[in-house]
């Protein structure tokens, strides 16, 4: 049953992931900036959004890894609700105030969330900027299945 559930997730969340790599580069439009138009260059000779543009698809694989954190987050607030439900002890409530709290920092550091709250312009470190939230996706990649398994 364990196996079958952990085997459902990593299919979910390839899904996800070849979804948002082929629909990366429609996920956000970029629009220039006020005041600039499209033949405005830089004093390094590159036009404004050029630079922007080469790291969308960093930018998009960043919203699809926090959104790969959260379905990772939701799971283990399911499993340590269940195990309070049974257990009733503080050290699964302490777990479950940890994967809110986490569940929180993954919604507003998804590059999505900017976007809809106004952020039109996003400013990219390139590979720097993913980094810590792969990390992140494979610390609670372990955590579920050893959550899973005991």
């Amino acid at each position: 049953m364990k196996t079958k559930l952990v085997t459902g997730f990593m299919v979910l969340a390839m899904v996800v992931v070849a979804i948002g790599v082929v629909s990366a580069p429609s996920n956000f439009e970029m629009q220039s900036p006020q005041g600039m138009q499209e033949g405005t260059q830089f004093q390094g000779g590159m036009q404004p959004l050029e630079d922007v543009r080469q790291n969308m698809l960093l930018v998009n694989i960043k919203a699809l890894i926090t959104f790969g954190n959260l379905i990772l987050l939701f799971c283990l607030l399911f499993i340590y609700a269940k195990n309070y439900g049974q257990i009733k002890s503080q050290f699964a409530m302490g777990l479950i105030a940890f994967i809110v709290l986490l569940i929180m920092q993954a919604l507003t550091s998804n590059p999505l969330f900017h976007y809809t709250c106004g952020y039109r312009r996003m400013y990219t470190l390139g590979l720097f900027a993913i980094l810590p939230d792969l990390f992140e996706f494979v610390a609670l990649s372990i955590l579920l299945y050893i959550s899973l398994k005991s």
